[in-house]
């Protein structure tokens, strides 16, 4: 993918750059900026794919960049040292919400997540049955029926609103990919949840959230701005 950095921090680009080149060789960086107007100017310019976006540009912002672009072409990645744009950031249709110092594992799991939003066919989101392979055969289920999938080293099992439960001999990650247009979020390393089964959200140190059957589940720190952002329309 093309990608290109718009940052005030130089000594952040540089590391971006260095995380990109090291973990991830398949981007290429056309560019980098560090204010508003060559940062809109390298997007027209380059037409990237990829953008890793600061929020905090000087005394502006990355939604008043944002806000000057009339048809948006690429992919955003927001990378900050603030927590507190969560929501505004997944209203801007992104990807992912890096905080800084940037963890390489979150930024690969970041530009895998842009990659599939760009390869993904829109029509992809009609799915309505999972398909889950297990040591006696295949079975098809409703996804709808699913409440949540929980990862056990590399089996994962997949729990139903009416109690049942499915066992496949494939890791999370694999379900994860093939629902990421869908429902369901994955809210912490070892679970994924449907989003309508979610009946309430706790305001713990890391969150937790209670689901239709009863089950509580913790949310992971790094996937708390995210998920608060997806039930954003939900909360009062």
């Amino acid at each position: 993918m093309k990608a290109i950095i718009i940052d005030d921090n130089l000594k952040c680009i540089e590391s971006l750059t260095g995380l990109l080149d090291v973990f991830c060789p398949d981007i290429t960086l056309l560019g980098t900026a560090n204010d508003i107007d060559s940062g809109s100017e390298l997007i027209d310019e380059t037409n990237p794919e990829l953008v890793f976006l600061d929020i905090e540009l000087g005394e502006e912002n990355a939604f008043d960049l944002l806000k000057g672009i009339k048809t948006k072409n690429f992919t955003i990645i927001f990378v900050t040292g603030h927590s507190g744009f969560g929501a505004q950031a997944f209203k801007e249709n992104a990807v992912d919400y890096l905080i800084k110092p940037i963890d390489p594992e979150e930024l690969i799991k970041a530009i895998h997540k842009a990659k599939q939003k760009r390869s993904t066919p829109k029509s992809s989101t009609s799915i309505t049955k999972l398909r889950i392979p297990g040591i006696s055969g295949i079975e098809l289920v409703d996804i709808q029926e699913i409440e949540y999938l929980e990862a056990d080293s590399k089996y994962t099992h997949i729990h139903c609103r009416n109690g049942q439960k499915y066992t496949s001999s494939k890791p999370i990650g694999e379900f994860e990919e093939k629902l990421i247009n869908t429902h369901f979020f994955r809210v912490h390393r070892s679970y994924m949840v449907n989003l309508d089964c979610v009946t309430k959200y706790s305001k713990t140190e890391n969150g937790m959230l209670s689901l239709t059957s009863g089950k509580e589940i913790e949310v992971s720190r790094r996937k708390k701005i995210e998920f608060l952002a997806q039930l954003e329309e939900f909360l009062i």
